[in-house]
């Protein structure tokens, strides 16, 4: 949870641009040092996908992955309807909720997992598009 404050805190600070890509370390670090942290999290990530990015990247950062998120639903929406291949689309957007689920307590951005879901997600449905057209 004091990671999360952390990086909610970080964001308060530098709204706008966050305080730059995988730079969280030197926020958790300033927090140990001023006794918000222990030992064990004096350099390491946010433990949380949308928080993160806001410390990270700020505003500009957060719409961006929350487009992203968009992005996922609505391409796995259309890829399970219909297709010869709707139980791998299912697997694949069941994946993506659960990353999802996770996401608060997890930087799941960094897990190829949800790229490799994303990327069948997306082949299907550009296929099925294709085939439609």
């Amino acid at each position: 949870w004091r990671l999360k404050e952390e990086a909610w805190r970080a964001f308060l600070q530098h709204p706008i641009a966050g305080v730059g890509l995988d730079r969280f370390h030197d926020v958790s670090q300033a927090a140990f040092e001023h006794g918000r942290l222990t030992t064990d999290y004096r350099a390491i990530d946010p433990h949380s996908t949308l928080l993160g990015r806001l410390a990270e990247t700020g505003i500009i950062g957060g719409a961006a992955l929350v487009l992203l998120w968009i992005g996922f639903a609505f391409t796995s929406a259309r890829a399970v309807r219909g297709t010869t291949e709707s139980w791998i689309a299912t697997a694949a957007a069941a994946a993506l909720i659960g990353l999802f689920v996770v996401s608060p307590n997890v930087d799941v951005m960094n897990f190829r997992f949800l790229w490799v879901a994303a990327g069948l997600i997306t082949g299907i449905d550009r296929d099925q598009r294709s085939i439609g057209a």
